[in-house]
């Protein structure tokens, strides 16, 4: 008897979704800033910073980064948690989100999409390659621009979905870097 069970292939998402779920803040040529949740994301490239992301081809939030080219992907922490699946359940198109949930918009450097204060990481993106979008749902290879830490952000646990609508969070941190000696070139 196999001891494993079967899982349907359009459930897998559930076991592979590691990465934090994002908030993805853009603002469109109009001026207008909106704010959606993401967690179909990846590292593409550590060293021209590549991110893949789907970005849901019938939402507002596509709209705008098709349009504009930018984006910020913000890092909500878990006392955020309510607020990141609320956002994902509403429409920028009839709401202000960023008033609508009390998050304070910052100017950005390098892209228009504004920066999220409440966030404990902001990254500037700007579309590398958007070839795929067409057959996959939105997917965009983005390129970080810029990097924003707030290092005076007590809280830092991240939440991660896991697929089905429910989610966990950051828990016991292991270091191991001692361990990785392949990886010594990527730190500082």
């Amino acid at each position: 008897m196999n001891r494993f069970d079967n899982l349907p292939v359009n459930q897998m998402h559930r076991l592979l979704e590691g990465g934090p779920t994002l908030l993805v803040a853009t603002r469109s040529f109009d001026g207008i800033a909106n704010v959606m949740s993401l967690s179909f994301h990846m590292i593409i490239e550590n060293k021209r910073g590549l991110i893949g992301a789907v970005i849901g081809t019938d939402g507002y939030s596509y709209e705008a980064l098709h349009d504009t080219g930018q984006c910020v992907l913000a890092v909500p922490t878990l006392d955020m948690a309510e607020t990141i699946v609320d956002i994902g359940n509403c429409s920028g198109r009839r709401i202000n989100k960023f008033e609508r949930f009390g998050l304070t918009p910052l100017l950005a450097e390098s892209v228009r999409a504004p920066l999220i204060a409440e966030c404990m990481v902001n990254i500037e993106c700007e579309i590398f390659d958007r070839r795929m979008s067409g057959d996959y749902d939105g997917f965009v290879i983005l390129r970080a621009l810029n990097v924003w830490v707030d290092p005076n952000r007590e809280e830092r646990r991240t939440l991660h979905h896991n697929g089905d609508g429910s989610f966990h969070a950051d828990g016991e941190y292991v270091d191991l870097r001692d361990r990785m000696q392949l990886w010594n070139k990527y730190r500082r």
